[in-house]
């Protein structure tokens, strides 16, 4: 399990992914780590990645709050493109090897020459991320890329990260405001409380480089924050923070320009398929407005 709130109205369990401001995002030229694995000589076929650094993001307070780590691993010898030729601008994923289990999927949060991040939150009985935060500095894990979507740019780029999910929405963010089509990227966060969260300095940074391109919008469960919203996310929540800003409301200055209009959520598969519910409420069917796309699709 990613998660334990529900973020949106009517969905299932809460959660996401990994930090990342501590270095270059990069993974933009490294195309789909799917394509053309090569197989190691460790667990599941995947390589070693020693851990180099270790960062506490979110110290634990029980019962409510877990703790959130940066793991920083050296690049395996055989995948020593930056980032082991993970794209986190199209989601690929670091799959981590977890012994007597199975490969499970992490974003990674940043890469750097010869380095890579991975952002997580542990729960208790959780076995893959038990198993993440029991690798001491000096330890190796077996790691493989992996990687199935391509992006499908366009104007308006909406992001929804429930909870830790933000460690795959953020880093996105970065990624596409590095892009020339992108004109506008707001990131909805949902978290419980004001505590659960993290990365403000990155998101800080992020709007000053971009003036007028990008903002972080905050949502919480179970507190009250000035200048946060409270609640889950809903259609009234998606209208608000995204059409009414870019003027993509039936009758808005842009209406004519909602085919421009992408989306990506970031949680459990039940949080991101009952997501995609809502949109289709506001008029965003997916996968058509899928910022994301996998084959087929």
């Amino acid at each position: 399990m990613i998660g334990g709130y529900s973020g949106v109205k009517g969905g299932g369990k809460g959660g996401g992914k990994g930090e990342g401001g501590g270095g270059k995002v990069g993974g933009k030229g490294g195309g789909n780590g799917g394509g053309g694995r090569v197989q190691g000589p460790g667990l599941f076929g995947g390589h070693s990645a020693t851990l180099l650094r270790r960062e506490c993001l979110v110290e634990p307070a029980p019962p409510e709050r877990f703790p959130v780590y940066t793991l920083t691993f050296r690049n395996p010898d055989a995948l020593s493109r930056l980032g082991m030729g993970v794209n986190i601008g199209t989601g690929d994923v670091v799959k981590v090897c977890v012994p007597n289990y199975k490969p499970k999927s992490y974003s990674m949060s940043a890469a750097r020459e010869g380095e890579f991040d991975i952002t997580f939150k542990v729960y208790p009985g959780g076995r893959a991320s038990g198993y993440l935060d029991s690798i001491a500095v000096g330890q190796s894990i077996d790691v493989f890329p992996m990687g199935k979507k391509a992006r499908h740019p366009g104007a308006f780029v909406g992001l929804v990260a429930f909870g830790v999910g933000i460690t795959e929405a953020l880093p996105l963010a970065a990624i596409e405001l590095s892009e020339a089509e992108a004109e506008s990227v707001r990131l909805l966060w949902c978290s419980k409380s004001s505590g659960d969260t993290f990365w403000r300095e990155w998101a800080a940074r992020l709007a000053a480089t971009y003036p007028g391109r990008f903002e972080l919008v905050d949502t919480f469960t179970r507190e009250d924050v000035p200048g946060a919203r409270r609640g889950r996310v809903d259609a009234a929540t998606l209208r608000e923070v995204f059409d009414g800003v870019w003027g993509t409301l039936p009758g808005g200055e842009n209406e004519a320009r909602r085919g421009e209009v992408r989306f990506t959520s970031v949680g459990t598969k039940e949080m991101m398929r009952a997501f995609d519910v809502t949109l289709g409420e506001v008029g965003y069917p997916m996968p058509a407005h899928a910022l994301l796309k996998k084959p087929g699709e």
